[in-house]
């Protein structure tokens, strides 16, 4: 086993759950985007949690990065809903007329 004696002698990056709170929130709340704004975040144990409803997969993606570009090794859980998929436009098939003889 081994005994740190003392640890101030060496250096963690410790980020407080406050401050990476205040930090996701500004994050979010200042976004040019009217939905992050929106969304709430809690922090705990380091593990900042982001939840709300966005109208698509996008904006729910731009909320993660807005806060991860903060603290990239920040850990995100980002439970963000999307409330309209419809809005994605997804190609299912491809029609190709074909010549018959």
């Amino acid at each position: 086993m081994i005994v740190i004696a003392n640890p101030q002698y060496f250096e963690f990056p410790v980020v407080e759950d406050r401050q990476l709170h205040a930090a996701a929130t500004a994050a979010l709340t200042s976004s040019q985007y009217g939905a992050l704004r929106k969304l709430d975040c809690q922090v705990a144990d380091g593990v900042v949690e982001i939840s709300g409803t966005v109208p698509s997969f996008y904006l729910k993606q731009l909320a993660q990065a807005a806060v991860m570009h903060l603290y990239p090794e920040a850990q995100v859980r980002n439970l963000v809903e999307v409330s309209d998929e419809s809005s994605v436009i997804v190609a299912t098939s491809c029609n190709r007329t074909e010549r018959r003889r």
